[in-house]
């Protein structure tokens, strides 16, 4: 099990562990702090899988408020263990994780930029979505709909992902088939990019 700092970006993470096939349930951007993002909860493209960022933690070592440093784990200090997931950094500073990995060769999906007309069929596509993603706990997807000050309009965009790199699950064809201003969808490695 790996242990990382609590100081790297999750790029840093990913790129290294992605020597070994492997992966973290951690950040969907690989700008993202390690430390806040796992103290905070943490939010993943494996959240369906394997629960929050924070779920994946095995150990912690923390720096307590007196100065002193302990391993805390399920059988070491283990309601501190506990109220760091999630908890945020009010009990002490940590100083590195240990993490349980998933096999993790290649994901596929990107961004998709879509026109204003398109946002009552998003909503729609998203409710059925949410409605079925325990037949696929691979497939993710984020909807954010605003304003894009570049185009002077408001969009929607879509985040999707297969954490497989499956290309043609069904349920994505409807999302490939909408109207677009950009995309970026494709199939590659896990190490995130910024």
């Amino acid at each position: 099990m790996p242990q990382v700092g609590s100081g790297c970006l999750w790029n840093q993470v990913y790129r290294e562990l992605q020597k070994h096939n492997r992966a973290v349930v951690g950040g969907r951007a690989g700008s993202v702090g390690v430390g806040g993002f796992l103290v905070g909860g943490g939010n993943t493209w494996f959240t369906a899988q394997r629960g929050w960022g924070c779920d994946n933690i095995v150990a912690a070592e923390v720096v307590l408020t007196d100065g002193e440093i302990v391993i805390a784990d399920r059988s070491n200090y283990s309601d501190l263990i506990q109220v760091l997931k999630g908890g945020g950094n009010n009990f002490g500073i940590v100083t590195r994780f240990t993490l349980t990995t998933v096999r993790f060769d290649q994901v596929w999906g990107g961004i998709l930029m879509t026109p204003k007309d398109t946002i009552p069929k998003i909503c729609r596509m998203t409710t059925e979505f949410v409605a079925r993603v325990e037949q696929n706990t691979n497939n993710n997807l984020i909807v954010v709909i605003g304003y894009q000050p570049d185009l002077k309009d408001v969009t929607a965009v879509v985040l999707v992902v297969n954490t497989e790199g499956v290309t043609d699950d069904p349920v994505f064809d409807e999302w490939k088939e909408l109207p677009k201003i950009t995309e970026t969808i494709k199939t590659t490695s896990p190490g995130l990019k910024n």
